[in-house]
């Protein structure tokens, strides 16, 4: 987890936390070649083949606390995982 968004700014930190999953060793200056040349133990792709970088926004749960103020979980336990589809038989390609 991090407050980084690598599509809107690799210089600063972002306006909030994104979850990541592919190679441990992202930092913003993360290129192909380092991607590629994670090695598998060091990545949580299920996949050696798959060296991907993947993001999404973090997901908080959000408690109403008894004096009005709330607090905010992140939730870690989420089942997620890239998906592709090989088939270019079906539309759209």
């Amino acid at each position: 987890h991090a407050r980084s968004d690598p599509i809107i700014n690799q210089q600063c930190s972002s306006g909030h936390v994104h979850t990541f999953y592919g190679p441990l060793g992202f930092h913003p200056d993360t290129t192909y070649e380092n991607l590629i040349s994670t090695p598998p133990q060091l990545s949580t792709s299920p996949y050696v083949e798959n060296q991907s970088l993947y993001w999404h926004p973090s997901i908080y749960e959000v408690t109403a606390n008894g004096d009005g103020t709330e607090t905010f979980t992140r939730v870690s336990e989420l089942e997620t995982s890239p998906y592709y589809r090989w088939d270019n038989s079906v539309e759209p390609k």
